[in-house]
């Protein structure tokens, strides 16, 4: 897991988009919904998203121009993201500590 975080997740946005993603899949998430819940803006949150999508833990729909753009999770990845949900929901502190402290991070 500590791999997972440090190579693919950059920010505690980005954990909690997938821990959304996760906790409501298959249904499927926007940008302007994913911004509501991590009050963010729509922009952030579709930078987030396209992210997590070129990660390889989102599948985004077939239809690039659709408005607004809608992203799943990624079925393989459910394993992964439920032991990860589980030690975010133990070990939250530790966890944004790992995002916020590793190397090349700005504070």
């Amino acid at each position: 897991m500590r791999r997972l975080i440090l190579t693919s997740i950059p920010s505690v946005p980005h954990l909690e988009a997938l821990m959304l993603l996760r906790a409501s899949a298959p249904t499927p998430w926007s940008a302007p919904a994913l911004a509501q819940r991590l009050y963010v803006t729509p922009a952030a949150a579709g930078a987030v998203l396209e992210y997590l999508c070129h990660a390889g833990m989102l599948n985004a729909d077939a239809d690039a121009d659709a408005s607004p753009r809608a992203y799943r999770l990624r079925p393989q990845r459910d394993r992964l993201l439920a032991t990860l949900a589980q030690l975010y929901s133990t070990h939250l502190v530790e966890i944004t500590r790992l995002i916020h402290d590793r190397p090349g991070t700005a504070r």
